[in-house]
Order: structure tokens, then C-alpha cells, then sequence
């Protein structure tokens, strides 16, 4: 009997200095769903349990008052004895299963193999509160959390400064009211999203406060089905804008910086910018930093002449795109040497930008002969614009009778045929064929050289 009195003595003190003292290391989690804290309740084991078996069978399930037991419930079994032992588990009817064996009783929430029993049949079942206690201590005191939210009464308003607040009230102070901070543009604070509409419209402000853009009204892909009130930003990989937002019936001139621009280059900067090569051969001309397109003019050269004028070199113009090189192959053809003794004239040299005509070439024109046999224009190939060359006229025979005229070039003017036994008149410009000689002279005159101009 002293010893009973003595071991509830004890168990009593080690309850109550778990509660007011220091909180103790917690153990694993009792459930999301704290124990019932029914006042009375007592009855026995039906049944023998050993130290590791997980539900019980008691004799009864009956409170005082006429109602049972049910849900999550923690028991002693066997109080006052070595062997008593702390349990929780889930009560149906008689049966208590999930058990949590060796409840720890300085802890109410820990486990200890060490206080895991058998237990006879008939063993002493009474409920307790002791986890229950332990676990709102816990909380209470931090070392546990939660597991449910707390919740106010509607309408609730803190009034001190330790005081905690509701969803309610948090709301309302940071979406309504004079706690309201909005953002601006040298500050922070709330926004509302823009719709396109009010983007479009300019909108500064919506119903609850300054508008902002978000990101999904921003896109750099063209959709005719969503592309009304959107903004357009530049690509990733091309860093441009999609031109399908552009108009396509209209033609713009964008102002940059008060200069009226024309695609991507300033207007007036547009063929400012030149290369001109006259020397007869082979010559390069290293692209620009920055150049992607130049546009090129290629002369050939003019044929030599005898009696009868000499053709004109053909001209090929066009835009070439460089943005994959960083030089080009320029070659200038010599004008043809004259014909001499009644000889043929021969033909000028041709002209090229790139490497065997690769991207424009322009050939020489026919050197001429005798008094019926002009020389024939140079024709151009591969160009946006190809012209061939003016042909020679025949000799001219009249009351005074004088040598054929040379054939004119884009970049110049035919040499007259002679009708005195001066020398014959070579062309002006270049390509240009050279005039004839009169029947008198030895021999007619050299056609002019080729030119190349490169624009940017």
C-alpha cells in the first residue's frame, strides 16, 4: 500500500515539474489531431498485451453520463505499479489501436523502449491527460508547432502591441484603408496589373490603385489573334522587332534624333561613304566594321580602235551583301590597244567585284577594224541592273570623209572619228571606245580603261 501511495506520489511531483519547468526535448509528433481530454474515465485489459503489440481490447467503453469513448485517446495501464505504462491510440468500441507504446513521463510526447510493458489481463485502464497537457505546454512554449490554424472571431481588432492578428485584419490594413502605401515611381508599394486595354488607353491608375504593366501583355512573337494591345519588345536571338507589328500597306519615315532615317541607315548617310578603284588589275577591298550591304557599279573597259569607232564596256549594278566576307576580289580591265597598219583594234578588258565575277562582272568592248566593222558593245552579267556597252559606228563617207565613233559608256563619252590625218580621238570617261582613224593615218587609238565604285 505505502508503496502504491509512494510511486503516485512520485508520478504526481514528476508531472507537475514537467509542466512548470524547463521544456524538454521533444520527441516525435503524438498526431496532427491532439488527444481527447475526457474527465473519467476507467476500465481493464481483456485481453494480455505484450511489450510490442499496437492495440488492446478492453473490458468496457463507458463514461460517465452514458457516452463512449472514440478517436485519439492516451491511457495508464497498471498506475501505481514498476510496470505502469503511458499509451495513445485510436478507440472503436473496445478496441484501441495505432498505439504509441512507452509514452516517456517526463515528456508526454517521447517514446522510451525502456517503459514498454506486458500487461495481464485485468490490468487497470484509466484515461489521461498527461500528453495532452504536455503538448499545449509545448506549443505555448514554442518547442512545438501548430498543426492547425488559429482562428478569431470575425471581426477581432488587436489593440496592443504583443497582440496577434488575423488574415482579416492584415488584409484589410495592406490592400484598403489609410495603411495603404501606393507604389510610385521613386518608391515601392502595392500596384494593380493593367489590362491591355488600359495599357493602350494609357491608363494611369485602376479601382484600387496605380497601374502596372505585367509581363504577359510584353511579347516579341506576332500573334494576329492576340496581337491588339500588347507590347512589342525586341527578339532574343535577332534584337529586333518582329516586323509584323509594323503595317504593311503603309510606308513610315521614323525620326531618330531629328535625322529622318531610311531602313537602318541615316538618310543622309546612305552612299556617303565610297571606294573607287581605277588601277587596271587586281586590287581588294576589305569590308567595313559594321557593313553588311554595299552597293557596286563595275565598268568594263572600251575597245581600240582602227577605222571604225570601238564598242563601250558593258556596267553591272548591284547590292551585295558582305555581311559573310570580310574582303573582296576587285579586278579593273585596261582599255584595248589600237589597231595599227589596217589592223583590228582588241577588245577592252573586263571588270569584276569577286573573284571571277562572282558577284558583278562587266566585259570590254569589241575592238574595231576596218571601215565597215565597228566593234560591238560589252554586255554585264549577274547584276540587279546590267547594260551593255554602246557599239562603234562605221566609217562615215560623205564630202568629207571621216573615221566610225566610239560607243559611249555609262561613266563615259565615245571618242569622234577623225577626218584629217591627225591621230584618231580616244574616248573621255571610262569604257568608253575609242574613235576611228581616217583611211589616211596608220592606225586608230586605245579604248578607256575600266573603273569599279564600291558605295556604302
Amino acid at each position: 500500500m505505502l508503496h502504491a501511495i509512494a510511486s503516485a506520489f512520485i508520478g504526481v511531483a514528476t508531472f507537475i515539474s514537467s509542466l512548470f519547468g524547463a521544456a524538454p526535448a521533444t520527441g516525435p509528433s503524438l498526431g496532427a489531431a491532439l488527444p481527447s481530454g475526457t474527465a473519467v474515465f476507467e476500465t481493464s485489459l481483456q485481453s494480455r498485451i505484450s511489450s510490442t503489440d499496437t492495440s488492446l481490447t478492453l473490458v468496457s467503453n463507458s463514461v460517465r453520463g452514458g457516452s463512449a469513448l472514440s478517436g485519439y485517446n492516451c491511457f495508464t495501464v497498471d498506475e501505481g505499479r514498476t510496470d505502469a505504462e503511458y499509451v495513445c491510440g485510436t478507440i472503436s468500441g473496445t478496441s484501441v489501436t495505432s498505439l504509441t507504446r512507452g509514452i516517456d513521463p517526463a515528456t508526454g510526447t517521447s517514446t522510451n523502449s525502456t517503459l514498454k510493458f506486458a500487461h495481464r489481463v485485468g490490468s487497470d485502464v484509466k484515461i489521461t491527460d498527461f500528453p495532452l497537457l504536455q503538448i499545449l505546454r509545448n506549443q505555448a512554449n514554442g518547442a512545438d508547432a501548430y498543426e492547425h490554424a488559429l482562428t478569431y472571431a470575425a471581426g477581432v481588432t488587436p489593440a496592443n502591441t504583443g497582440d496577434l492578428t488575423d488574415k482579416e485584419y492584415v488584409d484589410g490594413v495592406a490592400f484598403s484603408g489609410a495603411g495603404v502605401i501606393d507604389a510610385s515611381t521613386i518608391a515601392k508599394g502595392v500596384v494593380e496589373l493593367a489590362t491591355g486595354a488600359e495599357a493602350a488607353a494609357s491608363t494611369a491608375s485602376g479601382g484600387s490603385g496605380p497601374l502596372a504593366l505585367p509581363a504577359s501583355l510584353a511579347t516579341s512573337t506576332y500573334n494576329s489573334a492576340t496581337a491588339g494591345n500588347v507590347v512589342p519588345v525586341t527578339d532574343a536571338a535577332t534584337k529586333a522587332i518582329d516586323q509584323n507589328f509594323l503595317p504593311a500597306t503603309t510606308t513610315k519615315v521614323f525620326q531618330f534624333a531629328s535625322s529622318t532615317y531610311i531602313g537602318f541607315f541615316p538618310a543622309y548617310t546612305i552612299g556617303k561613304n565610297s571606294q573607287i578603284f581605277t588601277s587596271t588589275g587586281t586590287s581588294t577591298f576589305a569590308v567595313p566594321s559594321g557593313i553588311t550591304k554595299v552597293q557596286v557599279q563595275v565598268q568594263g573597259a572600251g575597245g581600240g580602235s582602227d577605222l571604225a569607232g570601238s564598242g563601250a564596256g558593258g556596267t553591272c549594278i548591284k547590292t551585295v551583301d558582305v555581311s559573310a566576307t570580310t574582303s573582296v576580289q576587285v579586278f579593273v580591265g585596261a582599255g584595248g590597244a589600237a589597231g595599227t597598219s589596217g589592223g583590228t583594234g582588241t577588245a577592252g578588258g573586263w571588270s569584276t567585284f569577286g573573284t571571277n565575277g562572282f558577284y558583278c562582272s562587266a566585259n570590254g568592248g569589241s575592238g574595231s577594224g576596218t571601215a565597215s566593222s565597228p566593234g560591238s558593245g560589252g554586255a554585264a552579267t549577274s547584276g540587279d541592273l546590267n547594260i551593255t556597252g554602246q557599239a562603234g559606228s562605221p566609217v562615215f563617207d560623205g564630202a568629207t570623209a571621216r573615221g566610225g565613233d566610239g560607243g559611249s559608256s555609262m561613266l563615259g563619252f565615245g571618242g569622234r572619228g577623225v577626218a584629217a590625218t591627225s591621230g584618231a580621238n580616244p574616248g573621255t570617261g571610262y569604257g568608253s571606245g575609242a574613235g576611228g582613224a581616217n583611211a589616211g593615218n596608220t592606225g586608230g587609238t586605245s579604248g578607256g580603261n575600266g573603273i569599279v565604285i564600291v558605295r556604302w
